[in-house]
């Protein structure tokens, strides 16, 4: 049922613009949406160590994690400030849990003294651990190559932010609908009795804190000519994948708890919903054609400098009018056999 309800949000062409956690550039897919998976699931394996099981296997799980993490700070620009502003709010969650009393009488009393005793040692290493790491790769992320000289000030990107929001809405009714869904869930279950609504609504509470805090920070993140806006479809993954958890929680949820009438409509309203999603994502055909003949002419030219006059990129994102850039690539067309010596390209 949750894979149901989840799959037809993973759009590869449809709502993509929107909701490409699927993207269909390899690059991207790897630098964003795999260390996504990654990191859940070293949070599935962050959740077990609480279980009750073999010490030795708990040590090699937690010396599992310690790897996994110093790979996630170094496999994304994004796994870090996730990670930097996940964990804190992890562990203030489990204090605010385990307080007994909000007295702030007692603040400094047998209340305080429990709720950081409750605070699992192990898990709280490694994920202190796991936040040097993030530090240290934001350290190095200041020596990027990548970094613009002139680069629009601080204050210029908070100024953007309202539009990359406005374009990501409004490009396509994929993230809309998302959004209206979460919103009937919410006021469905503001009417349920049972605790599990509760605690779906405190979560979403917490969903919106960590969104709030991502998104202000975000703008110190650096910035880019591609996304002007700061906020585009890969900057707002970590933003969208708790909502669509949310969202596939609340939904499994409402479907058993629901009964009569209302059930009826709101089963209809969610098969519309995957209707619309699963047929705006049609399969993707012949996108590379482009790029393949640009490849076969370099293939077949016998100069060294061949010029291209097709307007597609090749192992590049802009077209290419200095040959003199794009030494790498043409090693790398030499060592993959695309061509037999060493071969550039122009494009007017």
């Amino acid at each position: 049922m949750a894979a149901v309800i989840l799959m037809p949000l993973f759009q590869t062409a449809g709502f993509t613009s929107q909701l490409g956690i699927v993207d269909q550039a390899p690059t991207y897919a790897v630098f964003y949406g795999l260390p996504f998976g990654i990191i859940l699931l070293f949070l599935a394996g962050f959740k077990t160590l609480n279980n009750n099981f073999a010490a030795l296997w708990k040590g090699v799980l937690a010396v599992g994690l310690l790897l996994l993490g110093w790979m996630l700070a170094f496999s994304g620009p994004l796994i870090a400030p996730v990670i930097l502003i996940g964990f804190p709010l992890l562990l203030i969650i489990h204090f605010k849990t385990n307080f007994p009393d909000q007295n702030l009488k007692n603040l400094l009393s047998r209340s305080l003294q429990t709720a950081i005793r409750s605070i699992p040692k192990l898990q709280f290493f490694i994920g202190f651990c796991c936040m040097a790491f993030c530090v240290y790769s934001l350290y190095l992320g200041f020596y990027n190559s990548e970094n613009p000289a002139q680069a629009i000030s601080v204050g210029e990107r908070y100024s953007r932010l309202p539009a990359g929001f406005y374009y990501l809405l409004a490009r396509k009714i994929g993230l809309p609908l998302l959004l209206l869904m979460i919103l009937a869930n919410v006021l469905l279950l503001r009417k349920r009795p049972e605790l599990r609504a509760k605690t779906l609504l405190k979560a979403l509470q917490w969903i919106g804190v960590f969104a709030l805090l991502y998104l202000l920070l975000l703008p110190w993140g650096g910035y880019r000519e591609y996304r002007p806006n700061i906020i585009r479809k890969d900057t707002f993954m970590p933003v969208l994948l708790p909502l669509m958890l949310f969202y596939g929680l609340s939904t499994i949820f409402l479907l058993k708890s629901l009964c009569g009438r209302i059930k009826n409509y709101y089963l209809a309203g969610l098969l519309l919903f995957l209707f619309i999603f699963t047929i705006s994502d049609k399969p993707l055909t012949n996108l590379n054609a482009c790029e393949r003949n640009g490849l076969e002419k370099l293939a077949r030219a016998e100069a060294t400098i061949v010029k291209l006059d097709n307007d597609c990129t090749i192992l590049e994102w802009n077209k290419v009018t200095d040959y003199r850039i794009i030494e790498a690539h043409a090693r790398l067309l030499q060592f993959w056999g695309i061509t037999k010596k060493k071969q550039y390209y122009i494009q007017e």
